[in-house]
C-alpha cells in the first residue's frame, strides 16, 4: 500500500484488564507492573529465570526555584506519578511487530481478533497527544478497524502513560509533567549489542503553565545482578553511562547508557536499611533533590576517593574509573570498598521547556556478558551510542506531537521536485534499512529527489522551526 503517514492521537475508550505486561526476545525479559510502586519494573536474563538484572527503573525530576518542585516515579515506595492521565486507566500495553504485520493484512478478516495492544493503543488521552500511530487515511483518527496500527520501535514495545498528579509530601509540589514511556526489545539476531539491549524512550510533556528554565532529571536504577547484594557501581563519563557488576562475577555488567543527552553527573546510594546514614535510602523530598545535585542526604557534596563521603575535592561523578581527565582512577574495587546493594542515578538536565511542549530522554539498558575488562565494557557503550547515532537503535528518532504534515507528490520520481510544508528547519531522509541517505539544513519548501536514490520506501524526518519533529513516508518510483 502506498501511503504517506503521520502520527496523530485519539483515544479509544475501552476498559483495560490487568496491570502487568511482559516481553522477551529470548535474551532479555522485561516486566512492568503498575500495581506495585516498589517493583514496577524488572529486567531479567532469559537464560535463567532467577537471574534478575535490574529492579526499579524510574524517573526523577527536580526544579530548584524559590519554591522547589520534585517529581519522583516509583522509587522505594516514593511516587507522585499515577497511571494514566487525569485518572484514565491507561495501563501498560504490549505490541509486537509480528502482531502489527498480521493486523495490516488481516484486519478486515471475519476470523481475525485484534490484539488488545493494537485495539487499545492510547493514540490520545485526555485530549492530549500520546502514542504514535500510522494514519493511513490521514483523517487524524486512530482506526484499527481500518488497518491502522501503532508506530513502535524495536520488535516488541511496552508503553505506559503516567503523570505527577500529586505531591509526595507537603513540602514540594510536583513539576506538572505527563510521561509517555516506551520500552522496546530488538529481535534476537546474534548482535552482541542489540540482542542484549532494552531501548527506552521517555517522552515528557510540560503540563504546567510555566516555562521550566532548567530542571534536573535523574534516571534511577537498582541493579541486583544474580539477586546477590554484592554489587559494585561505576560511571563511564565519556559515554554517558552508569553500570554495575557483581563482586562474585566480574564478567557480567548491566549498564544504563544515556543516548540523546549529555550527562551532568552520577550518584549512588545504598539499600542496606541504615536510613540515618547520609549515603543510604532517601526518605524526604530534600534527600531526592540533593542526590540530583550529586550531594549526600545531608547536603554535603560527593567527594573524590573512598566511598565518596570524605575527601578534599568535590566531584560530580561517582566512581568514574579513568574516564575523567585530570582525575586519578577511582573505582570501588581500587579503594577497597565493600560491595553491597547499590542504587545508581545518572543525572542530566532539561532546559527551555515551554508549557505544552515535549522533551525526550532516550537511553539503553545493556546487559554485557563475558566481558573481561572494563575497557571492553566502555567499548560496548561506545558501540551502542554509534548504533543510536546511525539510526539503527530506533526505527525512528522522533515522537510526533504536531498536527499532520504533508509532502507531495507521493509517490515521487527520482530527480522530481518534492514539496515540503512551511517551517522546515532540517530534513533527514532514511532508507528502508534505517540508514540516513540525505540531510539538509535550512531546507526550503522544495527539494529535488537525488539521482542516487533507489526505488523504494523512504522515511522523511522534518525538524520544524518551532521545535516539533514530524515524519512522512514517501515512495520513490
Amino acid at each position: 500500500m502506498k501511503h504517506s503517514y503521520l502520527v496523530v492521537f485519539f483515544f479509544i475508550a475501552t476498559t483495560l484488564i490487568g496491570q502487568v505486561q511482559e516481553a522477551s526476545n529470548g535474551v532479555l525479559s522485561i516486566k512492568i507492573d503498575t500495581s506495585s510502586s516498589a517493583s514496577a519494573f524488572e529486567l531479567s536474563s532469559s537464560s535463567n529465570s532467577d537471574t534478575v538484572l535490574l529492579e526499579n527503573l524510574s524517573l526523577w525530576l527536580s526544579l530548584e526555584t524559590a519554591q522547589p518542585k520534585l517529581s519522583v516515579e516509583n522509587t522505594l515506595n516514593y511516587s507522585n506519578f499515577t497511571p494514566g492521565w487525569n485518572g484514565e486507566s491507561n495501563l501498560p500495553l504490549m505490541v509486537s511487530q509480528p502482531q502489527i504485520k498480521d493486523h495490516k493484512y488481516l484486519y478486515n478478516s471475519t476470523s481475525y481478533s485484534t490484539p488488545p495492544g493494537i485495539l487499545n493503543w492510547p493514540a490520545e488521552a485526555n485530549n492530549l497527544a500520546a502514542g504514535a500511530f500510522v494514519d493511513l487515511n490521514r483523517n487524524l483518527v486512530y482506526e484499527p478497524n481500518l488497518g491502522e496500527y501503532p508506530f513502535i520501535r524495536g520488535d516488541q514495545c511496552i508503553t505506559k502513560l503516567n503523570e505527577d498528579a500529586i505531591s509526595i509530601s507537603g513540602s514540594n509540589l510536583p513539576l506538572g509533567v505527563q510521561a509517555i514511556q516506551y520500552y522496546y526489545l530488538f529481535p534476537k539476531s546474534g548482535d552482541p549489542i542489540l540482542d542484549n539491549c532494552l531501548g527506552v524512550r521517555w517522552v515528557l510533556r510540560n503540563n504546567s503553565s510555566a516555562v521550566i528554565d532548567t530542571a534536573a532529571f535523574g534516571i534511577h536504577m537498582h541493579p541486583i545482578l544474580r539477586k546477590l547484594n554484592v554489587n559494585y557501581l561505576g560511571t563511564d563519563v565519556t559515554n554517558n553511562s552508569i553500570y554495575a557488576y557483581s563482586e562474585t562475577d566480574k564478567t557480567e555488567f548491566i549498564s544504563l547508557c544515556l543516548l540523546n543527552r549529555s550527562s551532568k553527573g552520577s550518584m549512588y546510594f545504598k539499600n542496606e536499611g541504615q536510613t540515618a546514614n547520609k549515603n543510604d535510602i532517601p526518605t524526604t523530598d530534600q534527600h531526592f533533590r540533593y542526590f540530583l545535585q550529586s550531594r549526600w542526604k545531608d547536603g554535603d557534596s560527593l567527594k573524590l576517593g573512598s566511598t565518596g563521603l570524605d575527601g578534599d575535592s568535590s566531584i560530580p561523578y561517582v566512581f568514574p574509573g579513568n574516564t575523567m581527565p585530570s582525575v586519578s582512577e577511582w573505582t570501588e574495587e581500587k579503594v577497597g570498598n565493600q560491595s553491597g546493594d547499590r542504587h545508581g542515578l545518572l543525572i542530566g538536565d532539561i532546559s527551555n521547556w515551554e508549557p505544552g511542549t515535549y522533551k525526550t530522554i532516550e537511553f539503553g539498558l545493556l546487559f554485557s556478558q563475558n566481558i573481561n575488562t572494563i575497557s571492553e565494557l566502555y567499548s560496548r557503550h561506545e558501540q551502542l551510542q554509534k548504533l543510536y547515532n546511525f539510526n539503527q537503535f530506533t526505527t525512528s528518532n522522533s515522537h510526533l506531537t504536531h498536527q499532520k504534515v504533508g509532502v507531495y507528490p507521493n509517490p515521487v520520481l527520482i530527480n522530481e521536485v518534492l514539496n515540503l510544508p512551511q517551517g522546515v528547519n532540517e530534513l533527514k531522509i532514511y532508507n528502508s534499512s534505517g540508514q540516513m541517505v540525505f540531510n539538509l539544513k535550512n531546507a526550503s519548501t522544495q527539494i529535488n529527489i537525488p539521482s542516487h536514490f533507489s526505488k523504494g520506501l523512504y522515511v522523511c524526518t522534518l525538524l520544524m522551526n518551532n521545535g516539533a519533529t514530524e515524519i512522512a513516508q514517501i515512495w520513490v518510483k
